[in-house]
């Protein structure tokens, strides 16, 4: 049976790469792997250690693309500038 991983640095929580290994046991000197399982994961996402969770910002809150779903990205504040 095959697993999907994600493969972030040690020391990072961005997603560089999403891999298909034998098993969750693999390893590779300098990164950490994460099963993906039924989790929404893809490059460039960010893992929050706290609940096992792939986001699309580093502030763990937007979990669709906000490309693909607007809505859940906060309405920007008045950009008039004054004089």
């Amino acid at each position: 049976m095959t697993v999907d991983l994600a493969m972030i640095a040690d020391g990072d929580i961005e997603v560089l790469n999403t891999i298909v290994a034998e098993n969750d046991d693999f390893k590779i000197s300098g990164y950490y792997f994460v099963p993906i399982a039924d989790k929404p994961c893809q490059i460039g996402m960010f893992y929050n250690k706290k609940n096992g969770l792939f986001y699309f910002d580093k502030g763990f809150k937007l979990t669709s693309n906000p490309i693909e779903d607007p809505s859940q990205v906060p309405a920007e504040a008045d950009t008039k500038e004054s004089d």
